[in-house]
């Protein structure tokens, strides 16, 4: 909404994100990047960029978005953060 307000209606928003939280403790990359995929769904961000470091990261970050779309799959197009 603030980037509309800002650039008007056409402007889109842009996310760049990685796996935050799933450095040198753990974390799963995974869950990271599908709650990340959600979130952006939720707030209408027009574009989210993965930073997924190298093949390995690729693959985490492919499978939590496939996580994701499944989930949001299920909720069908009225899908809300009530559901």
């Amino acid at each position: 909404e603030e980037t509309q307000r800002i650039g008007g209606a056409e402007a889109a928003t842009v996310v760049h994100t990685g796996f935050w939280g799933c450095g040198a403790f753990g974390g799963n990359r995974k869950l990271m990047i599908a709650l990340q995929a959600l979130a952006a769904r939720a707030a209408r961000i027009a574009c989210l960029i993965v930073h997924a470091g190298d093949e390995l990261g690729v693959a985490d970050a492919e499978r939590g978005l496939d996580v994701a779309t499944g989930l949001a799959a299920r909720c069908g197009s009225p899908c809300s953060l009530d559901k």
